[in-house]
C-alpha cells in the first residue's frame, strides 16, 4: 500500500528495565492464494545500540585526529617555553628592561591562547550528544574543523580551500553531530587523495538552506562503488587501509535527523563532491511556530 509510520517509543525489558527503540511501519497487501490480506511490518531499532556505536565512531574519527592535535599544541608549547627560558635568563643576569618583560610575557599569552582555540575546537567535536539544540554558526564549525585538519592535509601533500559567505550561517542542531559530519567528510576527501590534490569546502546560502560542499580532486570512484557508500560497513577507501564503514552512514543519519539532505556526486579519477543541505535557523524557527 506504500502507506508508512516512523515514531519513537520506550519498550520494556524483562527486567523491568527501559530503552527507547525508533519504530518503523509499513502497511502492504499481500495475495495468500485465497484473496488479498493486509499486513503490517514493522522494524525496531534500539537507539541505545545506535548511539553507542555513533559515540564509538566519534572517538575512532578523533583518534585519527591525534598527530595533528599534538602538532597544533606542540608549537606553541615550545614557544612558551623558549619564551620562559629566555625571560629567566635574562633576569637572571639582569640584563632586561620592564618593557622586555611585558614582550615575554605578551608572546606567552598568545601562545596559550592558541593552545586553548586548540582544545576548545577538540573538545566541541568530543563532547556526548544532546537532546536539546543549540544556535550553530556553521562558518566557524567548518573553519575550526580544516583547522585541526591542516597537519593532516600538510602531511599528505594536500591543499584545503575554503570559501565562505560574509554573514555568518546558523543553524538549529547538535553542534557536536554538525562538526563531526565536518570531520567525518573533510576526512574522507583527505583518504580520496593518497598522493596529494586540493580539497575544496565551500559554504552558501541557498534560498532557505545552509548549502555545505565538500569536493577533492581524489582518484573518485565508480557509480557501483558511490551508489553503497551510505550503506552500514561499507568501506572502500583510496588509501588502502580498512575503515569502520560507519561513518557516512552516520554522517547521513545526522543530516536526516537536521531534516537536511545529503547527495553525492563522483567521477572515476577526477574526484568526489558531497553536497549538504540544511535548514537555516530561521527557517526551522518558523516551521515550530
Amino acid at each position: 500500500m506504500g502507506d508508512r509510520l516512523k515514531a519513537t517509543h520506550h519498550h520494556q525489558r524483562a527486567d523491568g528495565s527501559a530503552f527507547a527503540v525508533e519504530i518503523h511501519a509499513a502497511l502492504t497487501e499481500l495475495d495468500d492464494g485465497c484473496g488479498h490480506e493486509r499486513y503490517i511490518i514493522e522494524s525496531i531499532r534500539d537507539l541505545g545500540q545506535a548511539a553507542r556505536i555513533s559515540h564509538e565512531q566519534r572517538l575512532s574519527e578523533l583518534g585519527l585526529l591525534a598527530a595533528g592535535i599534538a602538532h597544533e599544541i606542540h608549537n606553541p608549547l615550545g614557544s612558551v617555553r623558549l619564551g620562559v627560558q629566555g625571560l629567566a635568563r635574562e633576569i637572571q643576569v639582569g640584563h632586561i628592561a620592564q618593557e622586555q618583560i611585558v614582550d615575554y610575557m605578551n608572546l606567552i599569552d598568545q601562545e596559550i591562547d592558541n593552545c586553548i582555540a586548540v582544545t576548545r575546537r577538540l573538545l566541541l567535536l568530543a563532547r556526548p550528544p544532546t537532546n536539546s539544540l543549540q544556535l550553530v554558526v556553521i562558518n566557524d564549525a567548518l573553519q575550526d574543523t580544516l583547522r585541526l585538519l591542516d597537519y593532516d592535509a600538510q602531511t599528505r601533500g594536500i591543499q584545503q580551500e575554503v570559501d565562505l559567505p560574509t554573514l555568518p550561517l546558523r543553524i538549529l542542531a547538535d553542534e557536536a553531530e554538525i562538526r563531526m559530519i565536518l570531520l567525518n567528510l573533510i576526512q574522507n576527501a583527505h583518504h580520496a587523495m593518497p598522493h596529494g590534490g586540493v580539497l575544496h569546502a565551500r559554504l552558501a546560502q541557498a534560498e532557505d538552506m545552509a548549502e555545505i560542499e565538500i569536493a577533492d580532486n581524489g582518484i573518485g570512484m565508480e557509480p557501483e562503488i558511490w551508489a553503497h557508500i551510505f550503506d552500514p560497513f561499507f568501506s572502500r577507501r583510496a588509501d588502502g587501509i580498512t575503515g569502520t564503514g560507519l561513518g557516512l552512514t552516520i554522517v547521513k543519519n545526522f543530516v536526516e535527523r537536521m531534516e537536511g539532505t545529503i547527495a553525492v556526486n563522483s567521477v572515476f579519477g577526477q574526484g568526489t563532491r558531497f553536497l549538504i543541505h540544511l535548514p537555516l535557523a530561521d527557517t526551522a524557527q518558523k516551521g515550530c511556530q
